[in-house]
């Protein structure tokens, strides 16, 4: 039996080596379009990345005016964000955490209040609960994953880390639905919603 610790640790290593395949070959990936087509820029405003990778998402958004924090799990990868603002001279600082884990939910908790929290490719469902909070009114939640859905149980990723298809638009039904799209050739869906400014 794996402690979550060693679980931790193995993560850490597969996704390193993974990120360090891809710096190696030079074939990093770039910002999400979706999320570069709809966020507007801005003027000190805050945003956080979750499992960030390389960083496309984050240093794009520190291009139009956000201060960014970036988590991941893979130190190779926060290392290259962090070289990589510093080389641009772009406000994004990259955090090595597990975002499972309590002190990384600690350290996103942190970052409050947020305008922007983008989660990509990544499903923890208590860390999405927890971001709900820390946006502030007005704010943004961007969030592209898998889906499950019948006939696609072979991709890469296991059954647990996908959504149920309806579950991202229930989740956020009482905010504002700003952009909504459901790939299901690549059983990926799409959103961005925005935290209403008054409750009634």
């Amino acid at each position: 039996m794996t402690t979550m610790e060693e679980s931790t640790m193995d993560d850490q290593t597969k996704w390193n080596d993974k990120h360090a395949r891809r710096i190696k070959s030079g074939k990093i990936p770039g910002a999400n379009p979706v999320l570069a087509d709809q966020i507007p820029v801005t003027e000190n405003a805050v945003a956080i990345d979750l499992a960030c990778g390389l960083g496309a998402n984050a240093l794009m958004l520190a291009d139009r005016g956000y201060t960014v924090t970036a988590f991941d799990v893979s130190d190779t990868a926060t290392d290259f964000v962090n070289a990589k603002a510093e080389e641009l001279g772009r406000p994004v600082k990259a955090k090595a955490m597990d975002l499972t884990s309590i002190e990384g939910q600690t350290a996103v908790t942190a970052t409050a209040p947020v305008d922007l929290a983008v989660i990509t490719y990544y499903l923890d469902r208590d860390l999405m609960e927890l971001v709900k909070d820390l946006i502030r009114p007005g704010g943004y939640v961007f969030i592209e994953t898998y889906v499950s859905l019948p006939g696609m149980e072979n991709t890469p990723v296991r059954e647990d880390f996908k959504l149920h298809p309806a579950e991202l638009v229930n989740s956020f039904e009482d905010w504002g639905i700003m952009y909504f799209d459901f790939d299901e050739t690549n059983g990926t869906q799409t959103i961005l919603v925005r935290k209403k400014t008054t409750h009634h």
